[in-house]
Formats: structure tokens, C-alpha cells, sequence
């Protein structure tokens, strides 16, 4: 009865180091994919900005030739 246990007890814990370790393999795959959203994110929010920047300061620079 003790030796079944054991056993079991050492193929449940060989079974959730594997899960830890498949786990680990597949962070830095989930790192670059989340680097990757978070990086078209930044454009998509950087480009409105920018070029109302542009507008901005196309506005200005005829404001400063009229004068």
C-alpha cells in the first residue's frame, strides 16, 4: 500500500515539474508576443498624435511668416 502511494505521490510531482517547466519555456515566447502587441499599440497611439504635432506646428510656422 506505502509503495503505490510513493509512486504516485513522485509521478504527481514529475508531472508538475514538466508543467513548470513547459511553462517557462513558453514565457519568453509570451514576453515577445506581448512586446509585440504592446509596440503596434504605441504606434497606433503615436501617429494621431504626431501628426496633429504636425498640424500644429505647420500653423504655427505660417503664423510666424505672416508676421
Amino acid at each position: 500500500m506505502r509503495k503505490k502511494s510513493v509512486k504516485k505521490k513522485s509521478l504527481k510531482s514529475k508531472k508538475v515539474a514538466s508543467s513548470i517547466k513547459a511553462a517557462q519555456d513558453e514565457l519568453p515566447v509570451q514576453v515577445r508576443r506581448i512586446q509585440s502587441i504592446l509596440s503596434e499599440k504605441a504606434v497606433d497611439i503615436a501617429l494621431p498624435i504626431t501628426k496633429m504635432l504636425q498640424a500644429k506646428l505647420s500653423l504655427l510656422e505660417s503664423k510666424l511668416n505672416r508676421v
